[in-house]
């Protein structure tokens, strides 16, 4: 049984207007190739100039599950879609307005979602919930310790220096079990330069890290002025 829980805040008649449309269409679409069918239609009726539908990647999230991300806009509203699907089917979609974030919408095919959860966190020795695989699938990062013009360090790279300047060893677990494969290849960055200090790291977290490795799933990358790129990095 799929559960809604859709966040409003007002951001404009049109805005509102297309997040509902976008919203309904989520609901009619048990699997991505659907969606995908009734967003290009939406997109279709758009202005052309003020429109756009890219499919940003697909990617393994363990366990015959994959995250996939959707850039959708049609005349003044910009989302970010994020799905959790298995055989193609739906199991999560959060709905984001890509200027405010305080208006999303979540649904969850509960039953899946739960069983999903079960065989993960006994994986990953975690407790995520459904609320916070919602949070962690739609975040937006971007795997990168220095970035941009003239490659300054990035906020994320100069928090995983910290943390091994600290030895943190516990913060930089918990980013192993994380949904985003962006912040599970930040920590896997941080435990290789612990390993190089020779710090201890626990088997369950090797086996983590080699987990992460193996998968090789792709992240969203920054190259100098080069940012957006959806690659692998091992």
């Amino acid at each position: 049984m799929a559960t809604c829980v859709p966040v409003f805040s007002s951001f404009g008649q049109e805005v509102d207007k297309n997040f509902i449309v976008v919203k309904n269409i989520l609901a009619q679409s048990p699997n991505t190739q659907v969606l995908h069918l009734k967003l290009d239609s939406l997109y279709k009726k758009g202005i052309p100039s003020r429109s756009k539908l890219s499919l940003v990647f697909t990617r393994d999230i363990d366990f015959n599950h994959q995250h996939q991300r959707v850039n959708f806009g049609v005349n003044f509203g910009y989302f970010q879609i994020d799905l959790i699907t298995h055989n193609d089917s739906i199991l999560m979609s959060v709905l984001s307005h890509k200027d405010n974030r305080k208006l999303r919408s979540i649904r969850i095919q509960e039953e899946a979602i739960n069983t999903y959860l079960a065989t993960r966190n006994s994986f990953y020795k975690s407790s995520k919930t459904s609320k916070e695989v919602a949070v962690e699938i739609s975040k937006e990062l971007v795997y990168a310790f220095y970035c941009g013009d003239g490659s300054p360090k990035t906020e994320e790279g100069k928090q995983i220096e910290r943390l091994v300047k600290n030895s943190n060893t516990q913060k930089l677990g918990e980013m192993l079990t994380s949904l985003s494969v962006e912040t599970q290849s930040f920590a896997v960055t941080g435990f290789e330069m612990l390993s190089s200090l020779e710090k201890k790291i626990t088997p369950d977290q090797k086996r983590m890290i080699q987990h992460i490795k193996n998968r090789n799933s792709e992240v969203v990358a920054c190259k100098g002025c080069l940012s957006g790129l959806i690659e692998k990095v091992y």
